[in-house]
């Protein structure tokens, strides 16, 4: 009889690659879904600066990002597969809308790196939209 195997579910903030780049700027993102997510931070070249787990309802943040505009890549699902960084069962690939501008302001000595907030799954009254994507598009 073969057995049951439980599935897969890392700990949030798991690094699923190692982050590129460094700076001051903070994201957080929360994800509010019954389901496991898996999030990137991909810049306008196409490289992934960040790539970090999230379980189901909570929160991982981002600390010492840098400047750049970028997409904002995330899917859900159950089961985690590590070789093939995709969830094994019900999975949804989704990317926000708008890329996402991660910039220093300096106002005479003073450095005004961006914080942000990004939530996974809809929100009542907010603003971003997202769009679904397919395999080679994450």
């Amino acid at each position: 009889m073969p057995s049951l195997r439980l599935p897969v579910s890392l700990p949030t903030g798991t690094q699923i690659t190692p982050p590129i780049g460094s700076g001051y700027g903070q994201l957080t993102v929360k994800n509010g879904n019954p389901v496991d997510a898996v999030f990137k931070l991909v810049d306008a070249n196409g490289e992934t600066l960040r790539f970090v787990y999230v379980r189901a309802n909570e929160d991982v943040t981002l600390d010492d990002v840098g400047t750049c505009t970028c997409d904002l890549r995330f899917a859900t699902g159950l089961d985690w597969d590590a070789d093939q960084q995709k969830f094994r069962r019900n999975m949804a690939l989704s990317a926000f809308s708008d890329p996402t501008e991660f910039a220093v302001k300096r106002e005479g000595n003073t450095e005004y790196w961006t914080t942000l907030e990004v939530t996974l799954h809809p929100v009542e009254g907010g603003n971003a939209q997202t769009e679904a994507l397919d395999e080679t598009e994450f």
